[in-house]
Formats: structure tokens, sequence, C-alpha cells
């Protein structure tokens, strides 16, 4: 159904430890996700010169990709690779690892991970959802991500 409007997404602090499919649309079955802006999904990226510098390694929790691969605070990292050589993994290691930074009280040294599973099966994705919720029912304030399902249907939803 055509609505007229550019799309528009939510963003904001009150997306942290929620499921959202491709819209921003909570999937969790946790209720709405209340008090957060809505901006624009096709904004302008900002040019590399205008970003920051990465000035602040993130750990990942795995020695051979800290000593291998420097990731960064504000980096976005693309985790590619053939079927089942532990994608998912690297990334769920990487997500837990940050508790550590989390668990304090200096928000500037705190790490937020956005987990974006593109075209993945439903079960997969169904699985890392149980898995990162039962690893959270022991940690107290473990919201440090934000996973988004886009099925395989709505990777063309720009184009449309």
């Amino acid at each position: 159904k055509c609505t007229g409007q550019i799309v528009d997404v939510p963003v904001g602090p009150g997306l942290l430890g929620r499921v959202v499919d491709a819209l921003g649309n909570p999937i969790d079955g946790k209720g709405p996700i209340g008090a957060i802006e809505h901006h624009r999904a096709s904004l302008k990226v900002p040019g590399i010169l205008s970003r920051h510098s990465v000035n602040q390694p993130m750990m990942t929790g795995l020695k051979p990709i800290n000593a291998l691969v420097s990731i960064g605070r504000d980096q976005r990292e693309l985790i590619i690779g053939n079927h089942q050589t532990g994608k998912t993994f690297i990334a769920i290691n990487t997500i837990l690892n940050q508790k550590r930074w989390n668990d304090g009280r200096d928000e500037e040294k705190k790490f937020f991970c956005i987990y974006i599973a593109v075209g993945q099966k439903c079960s997969t994705v169904a699985q890392l959802i149980k898995t990162l919720s039962w690893i959270a029912v022991g940690l107290h304030s473990f919201n440090c991500f934000v996973l988004c399902f886009i099925p395989n249907a709505l990777i063309f939803i720009p184009y449309l």
C-alpha cells in the first residue's frame, strides 16, 4: 500500500535490547518501543573526511581477531564468509564481550552494538534471539544490542 511518504525509521535508546524488522517495528513481543525519534531511512551518509577518526579499539573477545583485524569504536564492520564458518559466533561473542564496558557508570565508555541479520532464515534468527535472551537473564542492564531482522523479500524495499 502506497503511503506517499518517505520511509522513516525509529532511532534512540528505546531500541536497545529490542528486536525489530527492517522498518523498525518491534517483533520481539515486548510491546511498542517508547519515546523515540524518527529519521528518514535514506539520509545522505557523511563523507569519510567528515567522520571522526577511529582511535579507541573494541575488543571482540577473540585474540586472533583482535590481533589481525583492528575494530574500533563507532566503526561499522561487515562480516562475510562461507556458510557455517562462524560469522554469527564472532558477532555475538563481540556483543557479549562489551558487558564489561557497559556495566560501568561512565556513559562515554559504553558500547552499543547493532546486529543486522539480512536474508537469514527465521529459525536462525529465532535461535539467536533465544541465545541473547537466555544470556541476558543473568546480566543486569544487558541492553547493549539491537537486532534487526531483514528477510530476503524486504531487501528490495528501497526499489519499490
